[in-house]
């Protein structure tokens, strides 16, 4: 594992902070915490430097870009040949990002496409491969957002003493956000249905998806534009196209040992989107999305040793309309939350 270092209550403040809202300023962190911005940009820079915080994103939602069609294949293929059939799959158009995990499928592959006709191409493409057993598609019913970072359990860690303050999801810290600076004050304006992202835009969502805490200014100063211009747009973009911001965590260095995820299917009685709603209240559920298909919900969840594994899905076993469970385990994220749709921006920097 990872080496870990020292987390105290404070850096477990701001980390939920900044997975909550990545733009929140060090001053609005500092006032909450009780302390100088001074000493809160110093931890924010000792995370960074002990590979706690990876770096900061803002999430693009695919359908702003002309991406229909999101879909999770699970493929089986032969175990002799997995890593071939791993890198032919990686090959393939539309295939953004691949896991190798322990179960039945034992290759997860993500697929951004414009239609529903170009995922069974993709699938076709897939099964010409003479050592893929299966492919099963789930089309992502609501593709705006996967991850939920509140739902992430961060415990505070003394690396000296090796000990760690267990902390349930009721008792996490829970920062108290103050309003932002008014240069990132943004307002929830919903994208026109005429309205087409220009070279310039996209080079704003490019620039935030990379460095979401980059500062209007310099945004500005980069595409050689007024900061005015970039606050007008970002507003006109923010929740439609730019769906959330966050630090990026490796949860390795946060004491995680594996992830787990769930193919949920849920009993007829029972609303799919009331189940998932229940779903989410399971701690450290941190990515959950509703899908077409065989499988009906899919979670993931990051866990410490075997006792907590068990826990999270006996979490999700007893929410009212789970009707069957299957379980594959990966590694740990070293950077989460995922930013699968950043690379489907054409380059316009």
């Amino acid at each position: 594992m990872s080496a870990r270092p020292k987390i105290d209550e404070v850096d477990v403040r701001i980390l939920k902070t900044l997975l909550n809202d990545v733009r929140t300023s060090f001053a609005e962190i500092a006032k909450d915490c009780g302390m100088s911005t001074n000493a809160i940009r110093i931890r924010f820079k000792r995370l960074k430097k002990d590979g706690v915080i990876k770096g900061s994103i803002m999430q693009v939602n695919p359908k702003s870009l002309g991406y229909d069609c999101i879909a999770l294949l699970n493929i089986q293929a032969d175990a002799n040949e997995e890593t071939s059939v791993y890198d032919f799959i990686d090959k393939i158009p539309g295939i953004i990002k691949s896991f190798q995990p322990i179960g039945k499928y034992n290759i997860l592959s993500f697929a951004a496409l414009k239609s529903v006709d170009e995922l069974a191409h993709t699938v076709e493409q897939i099964n010409s491969h003479p050592c893929v057993i299966e492919v099963q598609e789930c089309i992502w019913v609501d593709v705006v957002r996967m991850d939920h970072p509140e739902n992430l359990v961060i415990e505070p860690f003394d690396a000296f003493l090796h000990t760690t303050e267990l902390l349930s999801k009721d008792e996490n810290p829970k920062p108290t956000i103050t309003p932002p600076h008014v240069e990132e004050v943004v307002e929830e304006n919903h994208l026109d249905e005429s309205y087409e992202l220009d070279k310039v835009d996209q080079s704003i969502i490019s620039i935030l998806s990379e460095n979401a805490r980059m500062s209007f200014r310099k945004i500005a100063k980069q595409l050689d534009i007024s900061t005015q211009s970039v606050i007008k747009r970002y507003k006109r973009m923010r929740k439609e196209v730019l769906s959330h911001s966050s630090v990026t965590l490796d949860l390795r260095k946060i004491g995680y040992e594996g992830t787990a995820v769930f193919y949920i299917k849920t009993s007829h009685q029972h609303t799919i989107s009331k189940v998932f709603d229940e779903i989410l209240r399971v701690p450290n559920v941190i990515v959950a999305y509703k899908c077409l298909g065989t499988i009906d919900v899919v979670v993931a969840a990051p866990f410490k040793n075997f006792k907590q594994l068990l826990k999270v899905k006996q979490g999700i076993s007893k929410t009212p309309g789970v009707k069957q469970i299957e379980v594959f385990i990966d590694k740990p994220f070293s950077s989460w939350p995922l930013n699968l749709f950043a690379h489907l921006l054409p380059n316009q920097r």
